[in-house]
């Protein structure tokens, strides 16, 4: 728990720098895109990039103990439903078979790619932060799982963090029928079995590799 803690502390003293140059990178490639096809069709992707940010956020504020008991738990619950809009971007490579012209390709890969691995750091590090709080080994399984399921959910079914509120008993309806009858909605099983997967392997992997990191650094500074 003390190595978690210390990466943690390692990894909020660089995400912020890290995030902005790679996202800013995502960004400037979109206003330029225009110019390259007199198309504005990704410049969307800087609102998605908003949105899965906001985890961000809401994890500080949970993490430096804003508020009373309650507003925590407003703060965690926050967190929670905008966290997949950070993995979410990766699901937004599908548009590259759809939108030209196909001599950009490349480009446009380059920069969803920024917007991706952005959405991932945002994932994993406020994922991170708040196991700092929840010592259980079942947290980040529970959270990948709820992220993938709530991939499945904005790509397929269109809700967003805002319908929660806005139309819980739809949610709610639609995830008992998707539970009940997992079949008739394909690719629930596939794709949030991948994703829940994914999110999980790649959390070991880069705090593994922060871990690391966090072990140089402390020796150097020792």
């Amino acid at each position: 728990m003390g190595t978690i803690h210390d990466m943690y502390k390692y990894q909020l003293r660089n995400i912020i720098p890290s995030l902005a140059l790679i996202a800013m990178s995502s960004v400037i490639m979109s206003l330029a895109r225009p110019f390259l096809s007199d198309s504005y069709s990704y410049v969307y992707m800087n609102w998605n990039l908003f949105l899965g940010i906001v985890p961000l956020f809401f994890a500080w504020l949970y993490q430096r103990n804003i508020g009373g008991k309650f507003t925590r738990i407003l703060w965690f619950t926050a967190w929670i439903l905008f966290l997949p809009n950070a993995p979410y971007m990766i699901t937004d490579f599908i548009h590259i078979a759809d939108i030209g012209p196909r001599s950009i390709h490349w480009y446009d890969g380059l920069m969803l790619f920024g917007y991706a691995w952005s959405g991932i750091l945002v994932w994993i590090h406020t994922t991170a932060m708040m196991y700092t709080k929840f010592s259980s080994k079942l947290f980040v399984p529970i959270v990948a799982l709820f992220t993938a399921i709530g991939l499945y959910l904005g790509r397929y079914i269109r809700f967003n963090s805002w319908d929660m509120i806005l139309k819980p008993v739809d949610i709610l309806n639609q995830i008992s029928d998707t539970f009940t009858q997992p079949l008739d909605h394909e690719p629930f099983l596939l794709f949030t079995t991948v994703f829940w997967v994914f999110l999980m392997l790649i959390y070991v992997g880069h705090t593994n590799l922060h871990g690391i990191s966090v072990a140089q650094q402390q020796k150097k500074e020792s």
